[in-house]
């Protein structure tokens, strides 16, 4: 098969969406449409402004959204009925990576010193905040989502990676590291019970996939002091954690770091 320039242009292309017989592509300027590519390609510029740093266009049922960062800013735009890019957030650091759920209702972006933060977009075509925390010490490399959206894995120059439920009732998440190791992207597995990532060392590391699973790895490997630098000794840890209350309620397993547990409020 032979190849076909479909667009030669002057700008560093930031991201593209191909569906059906469109292109989306962003520039670090512009938004450019390539409609008919597979016969006679026809150019569109939709939107145009300076700055743009960072980018991801999903495909949605009303159209195409496309995320733009501008520095600290981030703006959507709906290239099927939007002329302008709308403001959802004025993030408090430059935004290092954006990413969508699979269905683009949610949109989840990380920062240069570490900061996340989550968005779900409305009916009316706004965007609500879940949730912004401080998920790491260095720039924010990768956020994926589990394909049911309760859940958020970012990775990081910190050499670690977080996981985060979105479901408030439960309010928990967590951090694991790979020493002396840049983590450069994480993501689920299919099924959600896992996570791979990529390390700067050519290293690819498979996690456990949630809170719960990673707390139970942990504690049969013995790592308890991984998890106290997770936790407030000072508070109740089914409290921070609800997942964790099956083993925290059973009397006869893990009865050595009950007493770990024990000691630590103690020097508190």
């Amino acid at each position: 098969s032979s190849t076909k320039l479909l667009y030669d242009g002057t700008e560093k292309i930031l991201n593209l969406n191909a569906v059906g017989d469109q292109i989306t592509l962003v520039t670090t300027s512009k938004v450019i449409r390539i409609d008919n590519y597979k016969s006679t390609p026809v150019l569109n510029e939709l939107f145009k402004e300076k700055g743009i740093t960072k980018a991801f266009s999903v495909q949605t049922i009303e159209g195409t959204n496309v995320y733009l960062a501008f520095n600290k800013i981030l703006k959507s735009i709906n290239i099927s009925i939007d002329k302008d890019a709308k403001l959802i957030h004025s993030f408090s650091e430059p935004i290092s990576v954006i990413k969508t759920s699979d269905k683009g209702d949610y949109v989840a972006i990380g920062g240069s010193r570490g900061k996340v933060a989550v968005f779900k977009q409305q009916a009316d075509q706004s965007y609500n905040a879940l949730t912004a925390y401080r998920a790491h010490k260095s720039t924010v490399t990768g956020i994926d989502f589990t394909t049911n959206n309760d859940r958020i894995v970012s990775s990081s120059l910190d050499n670690t990676i977080n996981i985060l439920w979105l479901n408030k009732s439960l309010n928990e998440n967590l951090t694991l590291s790979e020493k002396q190791i840049w983590i450069r992207d994480a993501s689920f597995c299919l099924n959600n019970s896992c996570i791979v990532s990529a390390g700067d060392k050519g290293t690819v590391q498979l996690w456990p996939g949630s809170v719960q699973q990673a707390f139970k790895q942990m504690l049969s490997n013995k790592k308890y002091s991984d998890i106290i630098d997770q936790v407030n000794p000072d508070e109740s840890i089914t409290e921070q954690y609800p997942a964790l209350k099956y083993i925290w309620e059973d009397s006869n397993e893990y009865a050595d770091f009950k007493d770990f547990w024990n000691k630590m409020k103690l020097k508190k």
